[in-house]
């Protein structure tokens, strides 16, 4: 009893989310993102136009624009001429058809909604929207490749850089007898390190005999 009522919820599910999808698809609304999950990829074929008849056939190559690596949905690139010549709807796009003309065959134009890239002439599905590109400047998302420098619309303006440094030196101040004085090297034990900043990173020292630097007692050895 248990088991069944269970399928039966599993069986409700699938359907309602069959429905969904059916739904988005018709009123070209994006479906939600799955974290990991990425759909298989879908052929999408492009021919070019019809060669002259040569011995009642006709040829055409036809390029999968999605490089999928598979042939399922190939169009024929060799025909009798004596059958009529594709339309719309056939899962091809054609030389004479375009996104705006037959988006079944040629994908979504620029600026419609989109679930998968597969689903744009451009091959860019951005953020639910066909896109020329990807990343796109202008749809609000501020996507990696983007900065405040080349899309100041996703990104936000960049922050004004800090003013120059005004070089305001201070006074000498004391570091230690007989140290290592940094630059100047190492002051003897009765001269004093000193140093002094500019306020922008910028130091310097000296060495100079001071008389609070008290000169070793000399010990002496009896033997």
């Amino acid at each position: 009893m248990a088991s069944n009522i269970f399928a039966a919820i599993i069986m409700v599910l699938f359907l309602f989310a069959f429905v969904m999808i059916i739904y988005f698809l018709v009123a070209e609304i994006p479906l939600p993102t799955i974290p990991g999950f990425k759909l298989p990829c879908v052929e999408r074929w492009f021919c070019t136009e019809w060669s002259k008849c040569v011995n009642d056939t006709r040829t055409r190559t036809c390029v999968d624009d999605n490089n999928c690596n598979t042939t399922k949905k190939k169009p024929i690139e060799n025909d009798s001429c004596s059958n009529p010549l594709s339309a719309c709807g056939n899962g091809v796009c054609d030389h004479d058809e375009s996104c705006r003309l037959c988006p079944d065959d040629c994908g979504r134009c620029n600026g419609k909604t989109c679930l998968v890239d597969e689903m744009c002439e451009s091959g860019h599905c951005v953020h639910g929207i066909c896109r020329p590109g990807d990343p796109y400047c202008g749809d609000d998302y501020c996507d990696s490749g983007e900065t405040c420098e080349s899309c100041s619309q996703d990104c936000g303006t960049c922050p004004s850089p800090p003013p120059p440094c005004t070089p305001s030196w201070d006074d000498w101040e004391d570091q230690g007898c007989g140290v290592n004085c940094f630059d100047v090297g190492l002051c003897l034990v009765t001269e004093q390190c000193q140093k002094k900043s500019d306020g922008c990173g910028n130091h310097q020292y000296q060495c100079i005999v001071d008389d609070s630097c008290e000169i070793p007692p000399t010990t002496n050895v009896t033997k």
